[in-house]
Order: structure tokens, then C-alpha cells, then sequence
């Protein structure tokens, strides 16, 4: 008998945070590390799969799915983000087009929105679809669900097992840069660059009839530098003018 493919959802712990190439916006990467000796898997059912039981799979912030890597997952798929609530009911929250996979190792540009604590699960479209799973796996514990349309009512799943499915998510995110003492362009750029864009801007009022010279720039920031937020998160300023220094001699 064909097994079922299943949704496998992992709590997120031992999460490694790496900067993305060149933007400098943080990234994580949840679901599977893709270094297992996977078997191909044909779909029994439609439905809506994902891994929900091991580690590092549940995103750990607020942010974006920019990407979806798979291996050897061949038919017309689409992702989507699940919350899972207790008694591991499902609702799909977010859903992408479909995907056309024929086999490989394959990235799938997303622009998907996710939150903390939500899963990235997908469907398959008919039985002869398959992907590449190890059965049995120790590491997470997976759940099937019923075909889902977006926003949806939970559903429980309808079947469970041990298995680690071969793809993984990218999730971008903003984390806090230092800018102050920056200039306003150059703070702007430097949150652009972090996946997070300037907000409120507050400048401080000069006394009447004494108007300050010097440059201005960012005397403090709304949000500590280090701070993990919503993928284009916004960072409200105040504005302070920098004296000249007197030249000495």
C-alpha cells in the first residue's frame, strides 16, 4: 500500500540565522536540511501536506518566504503557509500559484508573508505526483490534511506517520540596524539593505530665532539595533543637528 504524503511541521529550536547574499536582510531557513538518503514517495491522495513535529520547522519570526527548495518533487504543487493550532487542526493562510516540478533539486521564488510559529506545507494536485521522503524518520512526526482552499476552517489530519520530507523555505525578515549617527539617506539605505524601511521621522525644533547649523543626523532610534521584525518592518527616527567642530588654530 502507498503511503500517504504527509505534512511534517516542526517546533522551531536550534535556529541558525544567516545575513542573505548581498541585500544584507536576515534570513532562516526552516523545514529539512536536505542531506538525508531520501526515497521518491508517490502521493496517495490530494491533499495538503506538511512537516510538523521535528526541529527547525516552524518559522522563528515574523517575515517573508522568499523561497522554496525541493528534491525530486515532480507534479503541479503549490505552497502554502499553515497555522496550526491545538489539536493540530490546520488552516491555510496563505497560498502561492501552482508550481510545475519535474525532478531535481529546484528553487521556487515566493513572496509569501509568514508569522512566528506558522508552517510551510504544500498540495499536491493528483496521485501521480511524488516527492522525495525518508520514512520513518526520527526526527519529525508528520500529519496529512484534506485538500484546503485559503481560509478555511481548521481541519484535523486525517492521517499521520514519521516522515521528512526533502524541501526546505527561506524566510526574510528585518533585524534592526544601528543608524544612529548616520545622515537620513544613509540611514535609510542601511534599513533597505537590513529588510526594514524607515518610519516615522521626528526632528527636533530649533529655539526661536537661533537656527542650528551642522549636518543632521539620527540622534536615536525607535527600535533597538538587533531587534527581529516583520520582514519591511518600519523604524521611526529623531533627527538631531550635529555641531561643526571649531577648527583649531
Amino acid at each position: 500500500m502507498r503511503r500517504k504524503l504527509t505534512i511534517l511541521a516542526a517546533a522551531a529550536t536550534a535556529i541558525c540565522l544567516v545575513p542573505a547574499v548581498g541585500a544584507g536582510a536576515a534570513t532562516v531557513t526552516i523545514g529539512s536540511p536536505l542531506t538525508s538518503a531520501f526515497d521518491n514517495n508517490p502521493a496517495g491522495d490530494t491533499g495538503t501536506q506538511a512537516m510538523v513535529g521535528g526541529p527547525n520547522l516552524a518559522s522563528p519570526v515574523d517575515g517573508t518566504v522568499i523561497n522554496w527548495r525541493t528534491q525530486n518533487f515532480s507534479g503541479n504543487l503549490r505552497v502554502r503557509i499553515l497555522q496550526i493550532s491545538a489539536g493540530n487542526a490546520a488552516t491555510a493562510v496563505a497560498s502561492s500559484s501552482p508550481i510545475s516540478l519535474s525532478g531535481g533539486t529546484v528553487d521556487s521564488p515566493l513572496n509569501l508573508p509568514i508569522k512566528k510559529g506558522q508552517f510551510v506545507g504544500f498540495d499536491n494536485t493528483d496521485g501521480s505526483d511524488s516527492a522525495d521522503v525518508v520514512p520513518d524518520s526520527p526526527i519529525y512526526t508528520s500529519f496529512f490534511w484534506s485538500i484546503l482552499s485559503d481560509n478555511a476552517a481548521p481541519e484535523a489530519p486525517g492521517d499521520d506517520g514519521a516522515l521528512e520530507f526533502a524541501y526546505n523555505s527561506t524566510v526574510r525578515y528585518c533585524l534592526v540596524p544601528s543608524i544612529v549617527g548616520k545622515k537620513l539617506g544613509a540611514a535609510r539605505t542601511a534599513l533597505a539593505d537590513a529588510g526594514c524601511t524607515l518610519g516615522k521621522v521626528t526632528k527636533k525644533k530649533a529655539k526661536k530665532g537661533k537656527g542650528k547649523k551642522g549636518k543632521k543626523v539620527v540622534g536615536s532610534q525607535s527600535v533597538a539595533a538587533g531587534t527581529s521584525l516583520a520582514d519591511g518592518a518600519p523604524v521611526g527616527v529623531r533627527v538631531k543637528t550635529k555641531k561643526h567642530k571649531k577648527k583649531s588654530g
